[in-house]
């Protein structure tokens, strides 16, 4: 079964022209965005399902806000 960021990454992948690693990371920004009721950057980067550090995440959002 596929998981739901898989899911929105092939949902959205044909519609961006970017690198794959944005547009996996957009994916996660919308999961995250569904799970959430708060609107902070910090809450995001701690509802984004990544392997990375919670200060990486956070500074990706920081420059795509």
């Amino acid at each position: 079964m596929q998981s739901n960021e898989d899911a929105v990454y092939d949902a959205i992948k044909d519609h961006f022209q970017c690198d794959k690693r944005r547009i996996r990371f957009m994916a996660l920004l919308i999961i995250a965005l569904l799970k959430l009721a708060d609107s902070s950057l910090a809450q995001w980067s701690l509802a984004i399902n990544q392997t990375t550090l919670r200060a990486s995440r956070l500074k990706r959002l920081q420059r795509l806000m």
